[in-house]
């Protein structure tokens, strides 16, 4: 896999989320897939609804919600790249700025080579807790090639 890192964010709060997304959407291209990973509690869903600015339901059970400009998706329970084709994931991307997908980057060449339009551009976020504190994270924002994965 290719990234290229383009921001970092060391021992940020919650309360940095609004800054730091403002930071994100202004480093991105649109429209774009955000993959967003972490260990389960590293603050994935807490970051996204700072990211969408709505009382956003974390979509482990829906697997896809839809926001205005902005697609959520958690694909935690998806067993298998083959369940992808059933979501249908192209519907829920026209007219989108962003489409975050929570465990999702395991799935990138699949999504990829079929269901995602060429137009998006790809990132990565990866939350992880900062050092003992448990409301601290580190934050590293990285644009992906997938055509180099």
């Amino acid at each position: 896999m290719h990234k290229s890192e383009i921001k970092e964010w060391k021992k940020a709060k919650v309360g940095d989320y609004a800054y730091v997304v403002q930071e994100i959407k202004s480093e991105s291209e649109v429209p774009s897939i955000i993959f967003l990973e972490g260990k389960v509690g590293a603050g994935k869903t807490t970051f996204t609804k700072h990211f969408i600015g709505e009382d956003v339901q974390s979509p482990t059970y829906s697997i896809i919600n839809e926001y205005d400009d902005t697609v959520h998706a958690d694909f935690y329970r998806i067993k298998d790249s083959n369940e992808l084709y059933e979501l249908e994931l192209g519907m829920y991307l026209d007219d989108k700025d962003f489409f975050l997908a929570e465990w999702g980057y395991k799935y990138i060449n699949q999504l990829f080579s079929s269901h995602v339009p060429e137009q998006f551009h790809y990132y990565l976020l990866e939350i992880n807790q900062s050092g003992s504190k448990e409301d601290e994270r580190d934050l590293v924002f990285s644009k992906i090639d997938p055509l180099l994965i």
